[in-house]
This record gives structure tokens, C-alpha cells and sequence, in this order.
């Protein structure tokens, strides 16, 4: 495969669409930043939901709104570090997590003493860099620790909140509302909260999903520079990518991108239904509601039954 084609349809991960969710997730974070200001205790958030949802997507469009600078104090130079992520490390524990978060901030030797001398550390640095919040993600691996180590992290995670005056968003699987929930000190500390989940596809008025692919379709355009793809506006085209997807944004831009590739390793520049079919027969789609067939071979009345099969399976599992 031709690496600047590669290159070329990569350049729409530089860009991101924010639907009605990850709007309203990016503005709770800032309100809580803002309230943290002058509130008593710092004002948290929870950002959860399933893979290829918008996590990522809304925490890297909060972590744009704050640059680092450098500040001269005295004989040394200080940078500024006011937002910063990090992951929490699996397995989970209190040294791992501020190891993470001393490495995000900078500091040398990150690794260095106890758990104890870490977050002492941390304490320091974040008050030096002036840190307005902290990012902390895959919080769900702190359910993978068996219930002492995990009521040590959260214990942890409570003190450095009390004690720094930093607010923290923690993002992760829609199970992290339970980890927080189970302990009612950590859960008043966390009063704000959005889930994400896979779009809706909406009916004879467009629901969230049609709207992303259509803002999705004409970035492809702008960014990657292809001449035409099927008309997305249209149901029975736009159908097939929802029933393969789930109504997963992840999944829908892999889906394209992969189409993309073929029409331009074929030296096309307009992007065909044929393009799609062969695309779908490339990738594996986890949250796909027809199972064993191509959604661009089959009728829109076809499409619709095997959906709502699905849905009802589904409503009948739960």
C-alpha cells in the first residue's frame, strides 16, 4: 500500500465533530474548571462510555483550551502546565497513578520513592504549574483490583482532591459510575457526569448519527481531498453504515477511511457503494446490529427487520 495514500487519509484524525453529547461533556468539564476557582472544594466530572463513543475526542478538545507557558521565578524557569492527562496504569495502584501523573507533569525521575514521596511530589509540582485540572483516563482498571487495593486508590484519590484543590476528570467505561458510586464520600465529589454512547439513528426527523455521517462525508472531502462519495443524506445509503456501525462514530470513520483507501489505491478519486462493500468485508464492527451479511447488499426494507430483530433481542436479554 502506497504510504502517501495512507498519509493522505490519515489526515482526518487531525480533526474531530462534536455532536449534541460530546458538546455537552466538553462544556460540563470548563464549567466545573470554572466553578473550581472559587468554590470551596474543587467541582469533578465523570466522562464514561464504551469504546469508539467520544472520550478521547472530548478530552483532547478540552486539553486545546490551555497551553503551556514558561514563567521566569527567580533564577529558574517554571513552565505553566494548566491541564494535563493521564492514564491510569493497569494494575492499579497509588504509586502507579502518581508515577503517571508526576510523567505527565514533567518531572524528573517520576519513579523515584515511595508512593508516599510521590504524591508529596505531585502536591508540589501541580501547585508550581498552576494545574487548573487533571484528565485521568481508563479509570475502570480500578475495577480490576480486588477490594482493599481498590478502596486504598479511592482513598488516595479523595485526599489529593481535599488536599491540592485540583479538579479531576476521570474517564473510562460506563462501569466507572459504580466504582465512584460504591463509596458515598467519592460520589458527592462527583456530582457532574456524562455518559456517551453510540448515536441514534432518528427517524423521519435526522437523529444524531445521519448528522454526524453528513459532517463526517464533507470533512473527508475538505481534508482528504476525494472528488465524491454516495449521497449519505439519502436513508437507504445512509442506513447500511448504521446497521454495520451501531451508530458508533469510531467505528463509522474507520469504515470510511477504509473505503477511501481502496477507491484511491485503485486510483479513483470518487468513492463508490462498491468501495463500501468491500470495506465492510475487510473490518470487524463490535457493536453491528445484522450479523452475516453485507449491510450495502441488502434492501432498505431488509436493513430495517434485521434491525429491529436486534433491537428486540437485545430489549429481551436485558
Amino acid at each position: 500500500m502506497n504510504e502517501e495514500i495512507i498519509q493522505r487519509v490519515n489526515k482526518i484524525d487531525e480533526v474531530y465533530i462534536t455532536h449534541y453529547a460530546i458538546k455537552k461533556a466538553i462544556e460540563g468539564i470548563h464549567r466545573c474548571i470554572l466553578m473550581s476557582k472559587s468554590s470551596k472544594e474543587p467541582v469533578n466530572f465523570v466522562l464514561s462510555g464504551d469504546g469508539g463513543t467520544g472520550k478521547t475526542t472530548a478530552s483532547n478538545a478540552v486539553l486545546t483550551k490551555f497551553k503551556n507557558s514558561y514563567e521566569v521565578r527567580g533564577d529558574r524557569e517554571v513552565t505553566i502546565i494548566p491541564a494535563f492527562y493521564a492514564l491510569v496504569p493497569n494494575p492499579v495502584t497509588i504509586k502507579g497513578i502518581a508515577f503517571a501523573m508526576l510523567k505527565s507533569l514533567g518531572a524528573p525521575a517520576p519513579n523515584r520513592g515511595t508512593a508516599i514521596d510521590l504524591t508529596y511530589r505531585l502536591g508540589k509540582l501541580l501547585k508550581e504549574c498552576e494545574t487548573q485540572v487533571i484528565i485521568l483516563d481508563e479509570f475502570h482498571h480500578l475495577l480490576k483490583k480486588d477490594l482493599g487495593k481498590s478502596n486504598d486508590v479511592k482513598e488516595w484519590l479523595k485526599s489529593m482532591i481535599n488536599e491540592y484543590k485540583v479538579p479531576v476528570v476521570l474517564i473510562g467505561t460506563p462501569e466507572c459510575s459504580d466504582i465512584i458510586d460504591s463509596d458515598t464520600q467519592l460520589a458527592r465529589r462527583f456530582k457532574y457526569r456524562v455518559e456517551l454512547k453510540n448515536l441514534v439513528f432518528g427517524g423521519q426527523e435526522k437523529g444524531e448519527y445521519r448528522k454526524f455521517v453528513e459532517a463526517l462525508i464533507k470533512l473527508f472531502i475538505k481534508e482528504v481531498k476525494v472528488n465524491s462519495f454516495p449521497d449519505f443524506q439519502a436513508l437507504s445509503n445512509c442506513l447500511p453504515l448504521y446497521a454495520i456501525t451501531g451508530g458508533n462514530p469510531s467505528n463509522t470513520v474507520d469504515l470510511i477511511k477504509e473505503a477511501v483507501l481502496l477507491s484511491l489505491e485503485n486510483g479513483k478519486e470518487d468513492v463508490t457503494k462498491d468501495h463500501f462493500i468491500q470495506a465492510c468485508n475487510n473490518l470487524i464492527f463490535p457493536y453491528s446490529l445484522i450479523t452475516d451479511v453485507n449491510p450495502f447488499e441488502q434492501s432498505t426494507e431488509d436493513l430495517n427487520i434485521a434491525i429491529n430483530n436486534y433491537k428486540k433481542e437485545s430489549n429481551n436479554e436485558d
